[in-house]
Formats: C-alpha cells, sequence, structure tokens
C-alpha cells in the first residue's frame, strides 16, 4: 500500500512539473531536439559583442531541470563572432528544460527544451566517479568499473593544430586504445620544454601553433582567449570521449616555458572559469590544479584554485592535484578526490600502499619512469634517465599489486615531442596486464599484505600477492618464474581453477599440483629465469 501512495505521489509530481513548464515554454515553436545520454550540446545565442568592454567577462548562465525535477546551473562561455554557448550534457533520459539568465538584454530569458535518448555507444559509459561502495577504486556512471590504464601525453592537443581534420590525433588515440590505455594525462596548454627548445624535428610540437589567449607566448593577451585554440581543442575531447578514453586535465604546468595569469588574478580568474566552463560537459573530464604542483609553494593559493574548480564545475567532476609533497598534511583533503604521485624509487610499492592507507580514496601513480625510444638506453628526449621497456613494466606492476594504478611515459611521446607513429614495446606489455585486471576484477582484490591471515603469501624480496574481497581468489605475481613457492596455507582443495601467466607475452598455461601446497611454474617455462611470473587462483 505504501509503494502504490509513493508511485501515485510521484506520477502527481512529474505531472505538475510538466504542467508547470507547458505553460512557461508554450509550444517552443520548433521540434524539440534529441541529445543522446552523456553527449555535450551547444546552444548558441547571439549578442552584440562590441557593447561590453570584453566579451570573455559576460556572465551567462543557465537554470537546468532535470526529468527528475532536481536542477543544477551551467556556466555559458563566449565562443566569439558575437556568440555565447549553454554546454550541457544530459545523463539521465527524459525531457529536460532550462531558463538563461543574464544582465545581457539579448541573452537572459531564453526558455529550452530538449528529450535526453539513450547512447548507442558503448564506449561512452558517463562521468568517472570514485565508487561509495569501494572507494579505493574508480567506477563509471553506468556502473561498470574499469580498470584504469594511464598514459601520458602533455602536449596531445597541439597535433593537429590549424586542421578541421584531426585524422592524426584520432589515428594516435585509436592505436593506444586498441593497447588498453583508458586515460590520457595532458596538459591544457604548454609552450615549449628546456631540454628541446625550439621546432626539432617535424614530431617536435612545442612550440605549438596556437595558444590559448591572443598574442604570443611571450606577450599574450590574457585578457582575451584565443578562440581557434579552443576549438581544436573540443574536437580533441570529443575525439577521447567516443572513444571512452579519461582526460586527465592539468590546467597548468609550472616547469615548462608558459607565460600564465598572474597567480589570482582576474586574468587568472578568467581562464580557469573558462576552461571549466567550456569542458565540464563533458563527462570523460578529470580536472586537475597543476602538473608538478610542489612548484607553486603557496599552499593557500593551490587551495583556492581547487575551490574555484569545484564551485565553478556544476557536473562534480572528478578533482586532484599532481604530486604536492603537502599531500599527507591534510591541507587538500576535503578538496581532492583522489591522489596522483610521482614516485620513481624502487621502494614506490610500499609508498602506493602508504598513500592507501592514509585515506580511502583511489591512488595513481601517474610518473614512476620513462621509456627508452627504440635505439636502446641513449635514446631519450628527456635528460634524465630512462628505463627499458621490462623495467618500465616491473614497476607498473608493483603499482598494480599495491592496489594503486599507474601511467605509462613513453620517451617519445610524453612531451612535445609526439612520435605518433612508434609503437614502443611497453604497449604490448601493458596490454596483457589491463586484459587480466579487466577479466579478474581489480577493484576487488586488497594487497595480502594489508590482511593479516594472508600476509604470510607476501615476501618483499620474491614478489607480490593480493586477495579478492571473499577471500577465495588470489594473484601472485613472482618476480623468478624458475622459483617454486609455498602456498600451504591456502589449503586449496582438489576442483580449483588456477592459471600461470606469461606477463609478457600474455601466455597462459592451466596451474596444476596446486593441493600439495607448493605452486611449480611450468619447467619449460624456466629458461624465463630472472623473468616474472603470473598466477592467478580460484578456490572453489
Amino acid at each position: 500500500m505504501k509503494k502504490t501512495n509513493f508511485l501515485a505521489s510521484e506520477i502527481v509530481n512529474t505531472t505538475l512539473i510538466f504542467l508547470l513548464f507547458a505553460i512557461c515554454f508554450p509550444g517552443c515553436g520548433y521540434e524539440v531536439p534529441e541529445i543522446r545520454k552523456w553527449e555535450p550540446h551547444d546552444f548558441v545565442y547571439e549578442f552584440d559583442a562590441g557593447k561590453v568592454q570584453n566579451p570573455f567577462d559576460v556572465k551567462l548562465t543557465a537554470q537546468v531541470t532535470r526529468p527528475d525535477g532536481t536542477e543544477f546551473t551551467a556556466l555559458g562561455f563566449y565562443n566569439g563572432n558575437n556568440n555565447m554557448v549553454i554546454r550541457i550534457s544530459a545523463n539521465m533520459e527524459g525531457t529536460w528544460f532550462f531558463v538563461t539568465h543574464s544582465d545581457i538584454e539579448e541573452l537572459n530569458g531564453h526558455k529550452e527544451r530538449f528529450v535526453c535518448i539513450g547512447n548507442e555507444n558503448s564506449a561512452v559509459r558517463g562521468q568517472l566517479l570514485v565508487d561509495s561502495d569501494n572507494p579505493r577504486h574508480f567506477i563509471f556512471e553506468d556502473g561498470t568499473v574499469p580498470f584504469i590504464s594511464g598514459y601520458e601525453c602533455d602536449w596531445l592537443w597541439s597535433i593537429d593544430q590549424g586542421n578541421e581534420d584531426i585524422s592524426i590525433t584520432e589515428q594516435f588515440l585509436d592505436k593506444i586504445s586498441l593497447f588498453g590505455f583508458n586515460y590520457i594525462v595532458m596538459n591544457v596548454y604548454a609552450y615549449d620544454t628546456r631540454w628541446s627548445p625550439g621546432i626539432t624535428s617535424d614530431y617536435d610540437f612545442g612550440p605549438p601553433l596556437m595558444i590559448p589567449w591572443e598574442g604570443n607566448n611571450f606577450s599574450p593577451d590574457h585578457s582575451v582567449l584565443y578562440i581557434p585554440f579552443w576549438e581544436h581543442f573540443d574536437r580533441v575531447i570529443y575525439a577521447m570521449h567516443q572513444r571512452g578514453i579519461i582526460a586527465h586535465l592539468m590546467l597548468t604546468v609550472t616547469n615548462k616555458i608558459v607565460n600564465w595569469p598572474e597567480p589570482a588574478s582576474e586574468d587568472d580568474d578568467r581562464y580557469f572559469k573558462y576552461v571549466i566552463s567550456r569542458y565540464s560537459a563533458y563527462p570523460n573530464i578529470v580536472w586537475d590544479y597543476a602538473k608538478e604542483s610542489y612548484y607553486t609553494t603557496d599552499i593557500e593559493y593551490k587551495k583556492n584554485r581547487l575551490k574555484l574548480i569545484r564551485d565553478t564545475d556544476p557536473y562534480g567532476r572528478l578533482v586532484t592535484l599532481h604530486d604536492d609533497d603537502k599531500i599527507f598534511e591534510s591541507h587538500y583533503d576535503d578538496l581532492i578526490d583522489f591522489h596522483p604521485d610521482q614516485y620513481h624509487l624502487e621502494t614506490r610499492h610500499q609508498r602506493a600502499l602508504e598513500m592507501r592507507e592514509y585515506r580511502e580514496w583511489p591512488v595513481m601513480n601517474i610518473e614512476y619512469a620513462y621509456e627508452h625510444g627504440p635505439g636502446g638506453m641513449d635514446d631519450k628526449l628527456f635528460r634524465g634517465p630512462v628505463v627499458s621497456p621490462e623495467e618500465n613494466y616491473r614497476r607498473a606492476w608493483q603499482i598494480a599489486m599495491a592496489g594503486a594504478y599507474s601511467t605509462y611515459y613513453y620517451t617519445y611521446t610524453a612531451w612535445d615531442v609526439i612520435r605518433y607513429d612508434h609503437t614502443p614495446q611497453g604497449y604490448s606489455y601493458l596490454k596483457v596486464m589491463s586484459d587480466f585486471f579487466n577479466h579478474v576484477g581489480f577493484s576487488r582484490f586488497i594487497p595480502a599484505v594489508l590482511l593479516p591471515e594472508f600476509s604470510s603469501l607476501v615476501n618483499d624480496s620474491e614478489g607480490y600477492c593480493m586477495v579478492s574481497d571473499d577471500n577465495r581468489e588470489f594473484i601472485f605475481y613472482r618476480f623468478d618464474s624458475s622459483e617454486p613457492f609455498d602456498i600451504s596455507i591456502l589449503e586449496i582443495t582438489p576442483g580449483y581453477e588456477a592459471v600461470w601467466i606469461q606477463p609478457y607475452t600474455g601466455e597462459k598455461r592451466a596451474a596444476e599440483g596446486l593441493d600439495t601446497g607448493m605452486a611449480i611454474p611450468p619447467s619449460d617455462w624456466w629458461f624465463w629465469r630472472n623473468i616474472p611470473i603470473v598466477l592467478y587462483i580460484s578456490k572453489l
């Protein structure tokens, strides 16, 4: 009876909402547009920009009403040619309404409605969130739980600048997607690097063709945004969105050659608000105040920028702060959703465990090694040390076995030199890892070292172990594929399922004889001595 009354009440409330909007939006006079779920859509309004001092300071908002009657306020942005834009994405099927508000008469009081329909693109899964039921991991809005396989490409937006066709960018995105990468860490803007200044080859995109403001990097007009830069950036973010790739946007970068606005100035605020107003409607966005934020020593300023991001973004996209050394002093606890670390030392596994235990949040190490080019250890761009593909991959497993996520760095795509035609060895290695963790469900596993009853399975000199949340599945990552190891405390009985995996090739082999209490890798794999091996066990 209570359920019937509840449903009746909801029907009455919904009917009242539609009657109200039928009065407020009489006929609308045009065909109501259909917008696919999670697809950004632009509503464009003309005004005389010449009558205002700076059109980039014009305030335009839209009070948006969802089908369930809840509301939020979307922010407009100036897009040149006397056009203001309200960019909206809908996450709920049904009829949506909004009303614009502005001090500019031509922009005020526009009433719109549209219908949100289903999205047929299976790669589009809505916003990336922290999983409230499992807060050390992520979840998409549609309920999909991903294994995040990150990729750093700071100058991605610069590849096809000046071209309507962004086919090179799209081909690059398609390629890395095939290898399981679903998360790109990138700058909104950076001008050049100090170790490779100027245009050194056809693959060097720093300095870029366009910058975010009128003028040039050495004499920019920070009061006027350069629209062609942002129109191109739109195309790049949309291409990532269509492929289900998250854009981890670092709004500033503090260790590259960039002439940024004065911190906390009107120009600084304008830049931050413009980026957020223009891109918050894309569900594949994650906000990051800055790359290497520790170069900014003013903690209060960083907190101010993080708060500005949260206050400006009506969609509540995830917010973070790259590698601040004050992260463990509680300065940012209520302002960031997860921690992207930068940690190269051999103790990176322990470091990830410590970050996990500091707070219930997802942990990433988004800068832990730079893989060398095809010419070997001397083939590199950055002046610092590089590692082999195998060493890079070993570090990725160290991080994953601590229940954290990692981001791949390749010397010829991480910074302003982007060899998009390269297919480094690390691609295929990391695809093996992402395929495996997507298959078993990475977020269900806990490092065994954190579980007293299973901590004896871990010996840091030999490898790592993870245990599923129901204590029935086990993942072992062992440093040496020729060494047997003791698993007797698992008390495995006949009928278990288990498989050995060669992590470089992905080759699999049924694991037998585990009920004896010893795990003995396949003898014909022993030539892989000092090469790691993975064992996955599922008990009955």
